[in-house]
């Protein structure tokens, strides 16, 4: 599919394989352009932050998901990806706070909380992420990820 004679064929299989596309191949010169073409649009942004991560260069990322949250705000998944980016470059304190502004920005989007959950857990900030996580549910109260990390939390506790 990479190789396929159909430009759509090509950048759909592209889109698939960010992590390990040839950027010097068709395929990757097609995904690319895709980029480049609607660099001022957020989704683009946040599709080039996807990539960079794919590709392990979260310092990169980061600067894509600043220019698609200074553009839509009121995005939850680009804030929760640059809350997970910030985390990831040990800027823990920010993501949070970032999240936690968040949660008053959406207060019926359950992904904000979750994520704020997520990354609380991972750093065994236990009884504060369940706190997230139940917020997530009582805006959702059939949030699967939320509920899923609440289980996973309950099992892995000594």
């Amino acid at each position: 599919m990479l190789t396929d004679r159909v430009r759509s064929v090509r950048l759909a299989a592209a889109e698939s394989l960010p992590g390990t596309l040839d950027l010097d191949s068709l395929a990757g010169l097609d995904f690319l352009q895709s980029l480049a073409v609607d660099a001022d649009q957020p989704t683009s942004q946040f599709q080039a932050a996807m990539f960079l991560l794919s590709r392990q260069h979260p310092s990169e990322a980061l600067t894509h998901l600043e220019k698609a949250t200074a553009w839509d705000p009121l995005s939850p998944p680009f804030q929760c990806m640059r809350a997970q980016v910030l985390d990831e470059l040990g800027q823990t304190d920010k993501a949070l706070g970032i999240l936690t502004s968040e949660e008053s920005a959406m207060p019926n989007d359950p992904h904000v909380p979750y994520f704020r959950a997520l990354i609380l857990a991972q750093h065994s900030r236990y009884e504060e992420a369940r706190t997230a996580a139940n917020c997530a549910l009582a805006v959702q109260p059939n949030f699967e990820p939320a509920k899923q990390l609440l289980q996973t939390m309950r099992l892995s506790r000594p």
